[in-house]
């Protein structure tokens, strides 16, 4: 099963949506253990969940873990230039809901596989009648499109670098998963970590 976050509005039922989002985590992977046919559940997740920052900084004072990993969890009360509460949201919805979906991974005897691909910026070809965001925001650097801009600034800051990914290395990373006899655990992808 390949699950990925949509955006739902629960609006009377939760506070937050990373309450929402965990709670529908755990509810996928009740259904898919109650259903005895899963194999293993792929979850598609994001990069922004793995900052290696280490320590409240200003622009010139960031302070990261010598490198990014899949050990590295984005600390939650750490500030960082550029910051904003919508984007604090969606981090909080991404980090707790990873870290619900591989929780399963240590249970007694879990009746399937967990395994997230934490995906940096996405880009490459669409078959949509417009540029995706994330493509517009890739390219930002170059065509000086101020509005697609932030996105790439936000995410220097926050992980120290532009993490980058094609369309097709993702869709590999799918099935490679898929394939694998056995597979579990948290995988980042990205073919690239420039700096702007």
């Amino acid at each position: 099963m390949l699950i990925g976050s949509f955006g739902f509005h629960f609006g009377w039922q939760y506070k937050t949506s990373a309450e929402a989002a965990t709670d529908g985590v755990r509810i996928i992977l009740r259904l898919c253990a109650e259903s005895m046919t899963v194999k293993r559940v792929i979850h598609t997740a994001s990069v922004t969940a793995a900052s290696p920052l280490t320590k409240s900084s200003s622009a010139a004072a960031a302070v990261y873990s010598d490198f990014i990993s899949e050990s590295c969890w984005t600390l939650l009360d750490v500030d960082y230039p550029l910051r904003s509460v919508h984007f604090d949201k969606y981090i909080e919805s991404k980090v707790l809901s990873e870290k619900e979906l591989l929780s399963y991974n240590d249970g007694e005897s879990p009746a399937f596989e967990v395994v997230t691909l934490s995906l940096g910026l996405v880009g490459g070809d669409t078959v949509l009648s417009h540029l995706p965001e994330t493509v517009e925001s890739m390219v930002a650097p170059v065509t000086k499109q101020e509005p697609y801009f932030m996105l790439p600034r936000i995410l220097q800051r926050l992980l120290g670098s532009l993490p980058l990914v094609h369309v097709d290395d993702v869709c590999s990373a799918l099935i490679f998963c898929i394939e694998q006899p056995a597979l579990s655990g948290r995988f980042l992808c990205a073919a690239a970590y420039p700096t702007i």
